[in-house]
């Protein structure tokens, strides 16, 4: 704990939040900017929300992991210019620019971030990307296939609304499912070396300018996630996979009837 009584200012100003003509905030120039004026300004905090991958409403306190990097983050320009995106794969619809319009942006953006982890694959980095695999072994393979499956029912309730055999993850089902979507797979798994890649190469620029970034962590991991369908054991579920407790807050300030 530090006790030296130093005190230290910032800002609040989350990824999503930055400027962008992509519809959502991200990795690239202009979180660079940003960090540019709040080290100019003599601050040295940036604070951030939780930067996985979020679920239902989109709020980044309900990620479907605790591990994985928001996708929706990865910056269109900097793939770009590592020439795994196309100059044609940047041109964009008018996105609204006082809001995220997430599912405008997902549908636009996610088939051409996918489309650059597959170019990644096929590229320089492919020894990186595998490597990477098998360092991240104990979240990435799960958290891959977690997604094939959530794109295939279009939601992530896969104690509800799943195949039975799927979300209660029988052995061989998985199996086929891992075979028959291997490419779906890599891509998800490519596309999260391309997060790490970008938020490392951020944070060494943000380390550079003698600012920190700091932020909330995930204080509780999601029903719906990647985490309690993989390690269901870990956690205190009814014989359908629901929680048999939660937790939660009182009435206050924010909410009037408190919070789950």
């Amino acid at each position: 704990m530090d006790i030296s009584g130093k005190r230290e200012s910032g800002i609040l100003l989350h990824i999503t939040s930055l400027p962008s003509e992509y519809g959502i905030g991200d990795l690239g120039p202009e979180a660079y900017a940003v960090a540019e004026k709040i080290a100019k300004a003599g601050a040295t905090l940036w604070q951030v929300l939780p930067l996985g991958p979020t679920g239902y409403g989109n709020s980044p306190y309900a990620q479907r992991s605790a591990f994985a990097g928001n996708e929706l983050l990865l910056s269109p320009e900097l793939l770009y210019q590592d020439g795994y995106l196309r100059k044609e794969d940047l041109l964009h619809p008018d996105f609204p620019s006082d809001r995220v319009d997430f599912q405008e942006v997902s549908e636009w953006k996610m088939p051409r971030m996918k489309r650059a982890a597959w170019n990644a694959l096929q590229g320089k980095e492919k020894d990186a990307i595998e490597e990477f695999r098998e360092k991240e072994s104990y979240w990435i393979e799960d958290y891959a296939l977690f997604m094939v499956l959530y794109e295939k029912y279009q939601d992530a309730r896969w104690h509800s609304i799943w195949d039975k055999k799927e979300g209660w993850r029988d052995k061989e089902t998985l199996e086929r499912v891992r075979k028959d979507k291997k490419n779906d797979i890599n891509v998800y798994i490519a596309m999260q070396y391309l997060f790490s890649k970008e938020i490392s190469q951020l944070l060494t620029f943000i380390h550079s300018k003698k600012l920190k970034l700091i932020g909330d962590i995930p204080i509780f991991a999601g029903a719906d996630s990647a985490d309690t369908w993989s390690h269901l054991e870990l956690f205190k579920t009814d014989s359908k996979g629901h929680y048999s407790a939660v937790s939660g807050v009182p009435p206050d300030g924010f909410s009037a009837t408190g919070q789950l």
